[in-house]
């Protein structure tokens, strides 16, 4: 099994195992993550100043949140839609942003996954104004094409 086959195995295993305090809807990203060979670490703390501690430890190693390790991904497969969707500031920005939710919620394990056509009630349910938008559609179908692209390597 290669190393893609690897990763797709541990994020399944992940997916089943999840647990409450992670985003379901993140799990793509510590899959890109675990595929690229980094390393992940997550904290479970009691109380606030407990949290405080641990993030100033996070940032003390100059850790990487979740936040930036979410922008860094979509810099690199996001070259879909910025061939889709120029630079100009005349053009909407809504559409971006639905494209963009579209392509990561065709990622997401409970939700996305499959073909547009038979997650489309999972779809209205969740984004009942976004689903039928042009942008997001194709955000969504693009976002499809590249997860299955990721599990043929397997």
């Amino acid at each position: 099994m290669n190393t893609v086959g690897k990763v797709g195995a541990a994020g399944e295993s992940l997916q089943e195992f999840i647990v409450p305090g992670i985003p379901i809807d993140q799990l793509f990203l510590y899959e890109d993550a675990l595929r690229r060979d980094r390393t992940i670490v997550i904290a479970f703390v009691p109380d606030p100043t407990a949290e405080e501690n641990a993030r100033d430890v996070f940032r003390y190693a100059d850790a990487e949140s979740i936040d930036t390790a979410r922008e860094k991904w979509w810099l690199g497969v996001g070259n879909d839609a910025r061939s889709v969707y120029s630079e100009d500031p005349e053009e909407p920005e809504g559409e971006k942003v639905n494209y963009r939710r579209g392509f990561e919620t065709a990622l997401h394990p409970a939700i996305g996954r499959r073909p547009y056509a038979e997650a489309v009630k999972s779809l209205r349910a969740m984004y009942p104004k976004e689903y039928a938008d042009e942008s997001f559609r194709l955000g969504y179908r693009k976002g499809y094409i590249h997860y299955r692209e990721l599990i043929s390597d397997r």
